[in-house]
């Protein structure tokens, strides 16, 4: 929507979530398009029943005519944002009224089905089925169970990117392989994204006018200006809720991030490398004071590929051999050592390293 400068022919049903009689949409759309630049609005469907959980919230009921009203609920209206969560009962065998769900926001908002904790009780899968979905990852940074507080429970949320072209070009996981990068989304606590999400609590039907129409607060709703806020969300967004702008400027962020780190991983990643496998960087030594060997004369280092027998060996200069059965290493006070066994890796002068 972004490059095409309009939501016309792709925007979703969340963008009406406060329009006035909001299950209405798809058909003020077929009404407005003809049937060649009509589209399906995604999930028109799910906005059922929203007005009675206004309802429920304690707005005060419009009156209903002979089809769904156009008058504005105004006062108590749901929060978008405050729906799509995995919701954990803490007291599952408590009376009813000593229940205590708790939303988990960290964890990230679709519409979820069928988490999967894992044994870590750190991390957990959530998914679901249906188009244009995906599978996300959340790391909390200790064990959920172990926060006093569930608001205080934070973690990273991760989303996948396949990486193998034959799995990315939509063949079935039964198939082919699945290779995955975990990209990093963000890290929040619950509390921190409850105190953004209670920014929207005060947004009801009216905003939805007042923002998009030239309408005010008690003035008359016609069908001339709840399409004329149609057509502006449809145009650019719902200016109630978070812009399209501030999804793309976290999206660039968020891949700044990624390009920084993986400057950093490979300019820091051979020194990982060698500490890894137990080899220290040493400072060389000032070429003034760097010993001169004649051609021909003692013996030499060279590393070899590794393989079944790879690592260091020591050389014969002269003749290019390994020299062999033992080896003598530089710090074995002159103790004659055995030579590697299979599949040993060597360094710092002939010490057998761990195994990669």
């Amino acid at each position: 929507m972004a490059e095409a400068g309009t939501g016309e022919g792709s925007i979703a049903a969340a963008h009406f979530w406060n329009r006035p009689n909001p299950v209405d949409i798809q058909d003020a759309v077929n009404e407005r398009y003809d049937e060649l630049d009509g589209w399906y609005v995604q999930g028109y469907w799910n906005l059922d029943g929203i007005e009675h959980l206004a309802y429920y919230l304690g707005a005060d009921p419009v009156e209903a005519g002979d089809g769904n009203p156009i008058e504005p609920i105004t006062g108590s209206y749901p929060n978008v944002y405050r729906y799509g969560y995995h919701v954990e009962i803490q007291d599952p065998a408590a009376p009813a009224e000593e229940i205590t769900p708790v939303k988990h926001y960290a964890m990230g908002r679709v519409s979820w089905e069928s988490p999967e904790f894992l044994p870590d009780e750190r991390t957990v899968y959530g998914c679901s089925d249906g188009d244009s979905k995906g599978v996300y990852k959340f790391v909390a940074d200790e064990p959920i169970p172990s926060y006093d507080d569930p608001m205080d429970v934070a973690g990273t949320l991760y989303a996948p990117k396949i990486t193998n072209d034959e799995a990315a070009s939509g063949q079935s996981p039964a198939e082919v392989s699945l290779d995955v990068e975990w990209l990093e989304l963000g890290h929040a606590s619950n509390a921190e994204i409850e105190a953004w999400i209670a920014e929207y609590d005060d947004i009801d039907q009216a905003d939805y006018l007042a923002t998009h129409a030239d309408w005010e607060r008690g003035d008359e709703v016609t069908a001339e200006v709840l399409e004329e806020a149609d057509l502006e969300v449809i145009e650019n967004g719902n200016g109630d809720f978070i812009p399209r702008e501030d999804i793309l400027e976290w999206a660039r962020q968020v891949q700044q991030g990624r390009g920084r780190r993986r400057r950093r991983r490979r300019r820091t990643g051979r020194l990982h490398l060698l500490r890894h496998r137990g080899v220290q960087r040493r400072p060389r030594r000032p070429l003034e004071r760097r010993r001169r060997r004649r051609p021909g004369t003692g013996r030499r280092r060279r590393r070899l590929p590794c393989g079944t027998r790879g690592g260091l060996r020591r050389l014969d200069a002269r003749t290019g051999r390994r020299r062999a059965g033992l080896h003598r290493g530089a710090g074995d006070g002159g103790r004659r050592r055995r030579a590697p066994q299979r599949g040993q890796r060597v360094h710092d002068a002939g010490r057998p390293g761990p195994l990669l």
